[in-house]
């Protein structure tokens, strides 16, 4: 992991893709399997059913106090559970190509980089945005200025554990 971004260099641009895409559905496909065997969608369902039944923090006649150490408990609560679905939702690290901090890229992380809202991800790029949230990059000439930044930004920041690049990347 400490070697990674690993580099593969092709002489086109539709390389780059080809390869990009095949390993980010071979790693969806895998994640798809684990999650039907280790009953994904029922843990999802359980910890919805958590947060709906934590409720609100008490509000009875106790101390100033014990209402704010549950409430600080109760807010824990409930950050915990938010982040476990949070967790639940995105990209199962087993299936990503990780190097830092061996989890998957955010999908905030990639908005930010392009600076982009979620809704605005042209559906021609919808790929590559998949492709990233596995640490799966992709850079070549053909691709808008905007996704080659956010590549090479991801890269500097050592979110991406694969680069699919042409000669542009050197740049």
């Amino acid at each position: 992991k400490e070697l990674l971004p690993a580099l593969c260099f092709r002489m086109n641009r539709r390389g780059c893709k080809d390869l990009a895409r095949s390993l980010t559905a071979h790693l969806a496909e895998q994640e798809e399997q684990a999650r039907a065997k280790e009953n994904w969608q029922e843990q999802i369902n359980r910890c919805r059913a958590e947060l709906r039944n934590l409720g609100a923090a008490r509000s009875d006649g106790s101390t100033k106090e014990e209402l704010q150490q549950d409430m600080m408990e109760h807010n824990e609560q409930r950050a915990g559970l938010v982040a476990k679905l949070d967790r639940l939702h995105g990209v199962d690290p087993r299936f990503a190509i990780a190097p830092s901090r061996g989890l998957p890229v955010k999908e905030s992380e990639i908005l930010e980089a392009l600076m982009l809202d979620r809704d605005d991800i042209p559906e021609d790029y919808e790929w590559l945005f998949c492709a990233m949230r596995r640490g799966i990059g992709v850079h070549h000439s053909g691709l808008n200025k905007k996704w080659r930044q956010a590549t090479e930004h991801l890269v500097r920041l050592k979110r991406l554990g694969v680069i699919f690049a042409t000669g542009t990347l050197a740049m």
